[in-house]
């Protein structure tokens, strides 16, 4: 796959989990943050945009 310059597939889903994230909060698709993240409230170190991981016992990522 490095000949053809093609990266892994588990690396294309992290990167697209993080650009879908990012849009979310910076309200650049139509699905409103508030209503479905979920801030820490806890500000010590970094940046405010910080959520929780909810918890699922399905896993929806599996590839």
């Amino acid at each position: 796959m490095n000949k053809l310059g093609l990266t892994a597939l588990e690396s294309r889903s992290l990167t697209a989990k993080v650009v879908i994230m990012n849009r979310i909060v910076n309200n650049l698709v139509d699905i409103n943050a508030r209503t479905v993240l979920i801030p820490t409230g806890v500000h010590t170190r970094g940046h405010a945009k910080r959520y929780i991981v909810p918890f699922t016992t399905v896993n929806a990522y599996p590839f």
